[in-house]
């Protein structure tokens, strides 16, 4: 028989809390950190041929570092549309991932701590586009924020049993 695990103590909890508000305050004091999002085609899981629409990099101190919307080389999706309202029109004549933004991203990235707040698809999205288009991965830390702020606000993960 199996033992279901069981959520962390209160105590538990409040280590966890405090490890990260501890993060944040290191994090948001390193000028090499940049914030990353991404607005795409679809999601890579059910589609392989997803693309980057739109790409925003800003720094810690919330200034624009990278911004601009992104040509898929392909129709946007109208279930993607309805999500971030990005459509074929408005990318026409954007440049495509391939031609250029890969390697802007990439000398972006290099060698600095890049956060996302669902850095298991932006991120791997990103570099998963890389990959196919022969940009050259950087050297550079990830970091998801959305578990970051999981681990704070004290959601629990019965997979990660944590």
């Amino acid at each position: 028989m199996k033992l279901k695990p069981l959520p962390p103590t209160e105590e538990k909890q409040a280590e966890r809390k405090a490890e990260v508000v501890e993060w944040a305050k290191q994090t948001l004091a390193d000028p090499d950190v940049l914030i990353v999002d991404v607005e795409t085609t679809g999601l890579l899981h059910k589609d392989p041929d997803t693309e980057i629409v739109q790409v925003s990099i800003i720094n810690i101190e919330g200034r624009v570092v990278f911004s601009t919307l992104v040509n898929p080389g392909r129709p946007i999706p109208l279930e993607a549309q309805k999500v971030h309202g990005i459509d074929d029109r408005m990318v026409r004549h954007a440049p495509r991932f391939d031609q250029c933004i890969g390697d802007l991203i990439a000398g972006c990235f290099h060698e600095k701590t890049v956060l996302a707040y669902n850095a298991g698809f932006d991120i791997h999205l990103i570099v998963t586009l890389m990959q196919k288009y022969d940009v050259p991965i950087p050297d550079f830390d990830a970091v998801c924020v959305m578990e970051e702020y999981s681990a704070f606000v004290g959601d629990w993960s019965k997979t990660k049993n944590d």
